[in-house]
C-alpha cells in the first residue's frame, strides 16, 4: 500500500508508507508537495485539518492554502483524500516517536496521522 500523510503549514511535515517501510520529511517548498502528490499513485492521502476560529495569522493563511492545494491535486489526479482532525494523531504520538524516523514536530505529527489512519482503516500490520 502507498500512503502519504501531511501536516500542512509553513513547514510541512510529510510521512509516507511504501510497502511496510515508513519515511518522513519536511519541506517549506509547496511545489515539492504538489510534485510528490502528482507523481505517485497514492492509495490514500491523509492531511491534518486546520481550524481558524474565525481568525488566521499569515502562517494560518499559508496552511489554508496548502490544504487547498492538497485537495486540488487529489481531485485532479483522482487520489483518495482524507481529512483528519488534529486530535486524531494524539493516541499515536508515542508509537510514531518509537519508530525513531521523524525529525522534528511536523514530521512526527504527519507520521502519527498516518498511523492513526492505518489503525482506524484496519490496514496496519
Amino acid at each position: 500500500m502507498l500512503l502519504i500523510a501531511i501536516d500542512p503549514g509553513v513547514t510541512t511535515g510529510i510521512a509516507v508508507k511504501i510497502g511496510d517501510k515508513y519515511q518522513t520529511l519536511r519541506t517549506v517548498d509547496t511545489n515539492a508537495i504538489w510534485s510528490l502528490l502528482a507523481n505517485s499513485k497514492w492509495d490514500a492521502v491523509i492531511y491534518e485539518d486546520f481550524l481558524t476560529m474565525n481568525r488566521a495569522s499569515s502562517a494560518g493563511m499559508h496552511t489554508i492554502h496548502v490544504i487547498g492545494g492538497i485537495k486540488a491535486i487529489c481531485e485532479l489526479y483522482k487520489l483518495t483524500v482524507y481529512r483528519q482532525a488534529p486530535v486524531k494523531r494524539i493516541k499515536y504520538m508515542t508509537r510514531a516517536k518509537n519508530l525513531g524516523i521523524a525529525h522534528g514536530t511536523h514530521e512526527l505529527d504527519a507520521l502519527a496521522h498516518l498511523l492513526a489512519w492505518e489503525y482506524r482503516d484496519g490496514t496496519a500490520g
